[in-house]
């Protein structure tokens, strides 16, 4: 409900991005928001965008503003003392409040935690004062009653790119509060209408904010809002905004969310700003001219081109160039998601493009398009395909997931899952990835894949023409199935794939992932003649129960020139499924890492060898057991062990008389702080002693009333140090300090 009649108006609206709404099926709005007044008139504000990568983010999105606002009326008593310390303490545990909202969420549901992600910005506004909580890539501005704007927070992103939702943690998370000048106003945005205040355009001047565009949604000497005052009047302009939001962003496909609180007793002063545009112009040399169209009177032509639907792309920025394939990597205006891959014009790509496109279309037909790392052709003004629209991925690489030490048994069991549906879905598609090896798969944060590289896919409807090829010497050999491994010599291997020869890689690679990086290299590796073929099932019987042992031994040891006896992916995912709802949390580990099948009656990880020590408790003469996994003649290393055994021995030697020495230094220590703490006790009896003599002179010459008004002074504030010593404690306990 919106509400101005108070000194605080304010409007919100969340509405549904263009790309959900037209996607087939529509895909709902995944952002939320959530506004509060408190009863003495001050305002708690949230918004929150769902990442579109998971499955339930728009439930995970409602949950956090709705729990983190709750929590906050809930304690409006600590809100109203206007404490630093406390407040900052307070926004830390809404945090924490609507994280853990969301996980139980998941837990009841029975769903992966990863499937409800989402940022999460909070604001507390009283009229001239911001306290303020982020995590993600939206922000907070504000206005002063000077007519300044300030940008309060900035994207909370990783080194790829990777946006930090509120499960990434305290480590991410930031809190502060802004009372360097009155603020008369207040703007909360999701990141599709917070990158266009803030284009990365000017995120390096000395005013990262684009003021034309913001002037117009919080500074009341616009006529935009100048009149609204009242409930009614803030009512209608949500209702109008709600109406015109998409033509005010065309370039914004995503989900759009804005949150503005406006102080309706001040009127800012109108200050003077430099003419943006014109700096705009300058710096990106005329290519992003009309994405900004609603604001300025501009509209010259760029590089253009057009998907199948007709949507624009606006190119930017050239990232890349393969000096091989002939195609350029460039960034797109609006779109922080995606680039663009353009091939030269002097290149012959028509039925490499055809391919692709068939690829993309059948993909479409089962939602399989949303594990592949290609979306839509693209083409020039005269219809011709140019090249394709890529999608920038966040995740972890295959291998660096499995060789984590960290990364859990149960997660390990979920992505495995996970990765039988949606090759599945491939295969449904009529596409067969071929070169199925680490370095094409991206883990996501849901527990989710993405195939990358998918230009070289292979589309099992299409013609065997010359024209598509697939060099040997882009595959790896670690997983090509043993009926087409002989064929590395030939010099395309296009026509030699086959769904049979991806389920032989999917053998591989579970393997992989359910033993902490491991390779059951035995099974094809000419070179380990000394083991017998089935050595790498007995590395892991003792750790994996036997349903999932033998889908192992018919993937990769029975099937070897049958491949008709390769379990289907449907057997797979049924196997799966069962052993995952069945797993057990060690009570035992503090790593947190081992979950075992109930067919087990005690944790067989615990005692195991196969999951490696994380970095941090390997001594620097240990070899790292994230190494590459091709196999190696260890011979040589087995000697050299012994030498290290020895020299291990003597520093363990060495290490326990330094520990000796260092334990008499202490008690030396210790006998020394006893006679100075004896000496400080003496000092602070004399000092107590004093301090009770000046007290009686002080009362002696206060009078009656002043003494009440000091006891009164000294109880409050008594009670606001206990109530901050409180919360440090709280903070202390989440933190684990």
């Amino acid at each position: 409900m919106i509400k101005g009649d108070n000194m605080i108006g304010y409007y919100n609206l969340s509405k549904q991005g263009t790309s959900h709404r037209d996607a087939n099926p529509p895909v709902v709005c995944q952002d939320a928001n959530k506004v509060i007044r408190l009863e003495n008139g001050w305002v708690i504000a949230a918004i929150a965008d769902g990442v579109s990568a998971s499955k339930h983010s728009e439930i995970g999105a409602k949950i956090a503003v709705e729990s983190s606002t709750a929590f906050l009326e809930k304690n409006h008593e600590i809100i109203e003392a206007w404490d630093k310390e406390s407040l900052e303490t307070l926004l830390h545990l809404s945090f924490s409040n609507a994280k853990i909202k969301i996980e139980q969420r998941a837990k009841n549901d029975k769903n992966p935690v990863g499937d409800y992600e989402t940022t999460l910005s909070v604001a507390i506004y009283d009229g001239k004062r911001v306290a303020f909580g982020h995590s993600g890539d939206g922000g907070i501005l504000t206005l002063s009653n000077l007519g300044a704007f300030n940008r309060l927070t900035t994207a909370q992103k990783g080194n790829d790119g990777g946006v930090f939702p509120l499960s990434s943690g305290k480590e991410h998370w930031i809190f502060d509060i802004y009372d360097k000048e009155d603020v008369c106003s207040v703007l909360l945005a999701t990141d599709g209408i917070y990158d266009m205040f803030c284009p990365s355009t000017i995120s390096k001047t000395s005013n990262p904010i684009y003021i034309k565009a913001v002037r117009w949604f919080m500074d009341r000497n616009q006529s935009s809002i100048v009149e609204l005052n009242t409930d009614a009047d803030f009512e209608k302009h949500t209702n109008d905004l709600d109406n015109k939001i998409d033509s005010i962003f065309p370039g914004v496909s995503d989900d759009k969310t804005i949150i503005v609180l406006i102080n309706t007793e001040i009127m800012p002063e109108v200050k003077d700003y430099p003419d943006q545009d014109q700096m705009i112009n300058e710096l990106i040399e005329q290519k992003e001219r009309n994405l900004y169209s609603n604001f300025k009177n501009n509209n010259q032509s760029v590089n253009r081109y057009y998907d199948s639907k007709g949507t624009e792309y606006l190119l930017d920025a050239e990232l890349s160039y393969d000096e091989v394939t002939k195609t350029h990597v460039y960034s797109i205006s609006g779109y922080l998601d995606i680039v663009a891959k353009i091939f030269n014009d002097d290149v012959s790509h028509a039925d490499h493009l055809t391919k692709i496109n068939s690829i993309i279309e059948n993909a479409k037909k089962n939602s399989a398009i949303e594990y592949l790392d290609i979306s839509s052709i693209l083409y020039d003004n005269n219809g011709k395909p140019v090249g394709y629209v890529m999608k920038i991925i966040r995740g972890v690489g295959f291998e660096e997931c499995c060789c984590d030490p960290q990364f859990s048994w149960e997660n390990r069991m979920a992505v495995a899952r996970s990765m039988t549906k949606i090759l599945h879905k491939m295969h449904k598609s009529g596409i067969i990835v071929g070169d199925l090896s680490p370095k094409n798969i991206i883990v996501t944060p849901q527990k989710n894949i993405v195939l990358i590289n998918c230009d070289r896919y292979i589309f099992n409807t299409a013609n065997n023409s010359a024209d598509y090829q697939y060099p040997a010497k882009y595959v790896d050999g670690a997983y090509l199935a043993p009926e087409i491994k002989y064929d590395l010599l030939t010099d395309n291997l296009y026509n030699k794939f086959s769904i049979e020869s991806d389920l032989f890689a999917i053998g591989i690679l579970f393997y992989q992932l359910l033993t902490f990086g491991n390779h059951p290299s035995s099974s094809y590796c000419s070179d380990c003649k000394d083991e017998p073929k089935h050595a790498f099932i007995d590395k892991v019987a003792d750790v994996f129960p036997e349903t999932i042992l033998s889908l192992f031994k018919r993937a990769l040891i029975e099937s070897d020139g049958i491949s008709s006896n390769r379990p289907s992916l449907k057997e797979w995912h049924s196997v799966l499924s069962k052993e995952y709802n069945s797993l057990i949390k060690c009570e035992n580990d503090k790593t947190g890492t081992h979950y075992y099948c109930d067919s087990f009656t005690e944790c067989p990880w615990c005692k195991s060898d196969l999951i490696p020590k994380p970095p941090e408790e390997r001594s620097p003469d240990q070899e790292d057991p994230n190494r590459d996994y091709e196999l190696t003649e260890i011979t040589e290393e087995k000697k050299e062990e012994k030498k290290e055994e020895k020299k291990e021995e003597k520093k363990e030697e060495k290490q326990e008389e330094k520990q000796e020495e260092k334990q008499e230094e202490k008690q030396e220590e210790k006998q020394e702080e006893k006679q100075e703490e004896k000496q400080e006790e003496k000092q602070e009896e004399k000092q107590e002693e004093k301090q009770e003599e000046s007290n009686v002179t002080y009362q002696n010459d206060t009078s009656e009333p002043e003494k009440k008004e000091l006891q009164l002074i000294y109880i409050i504030g008594s009670a606001i140090r206990g109530l901050k010593e409180l919360f440090k404690a709280i903070l202390s306990k989440i933190r684990g300090d």
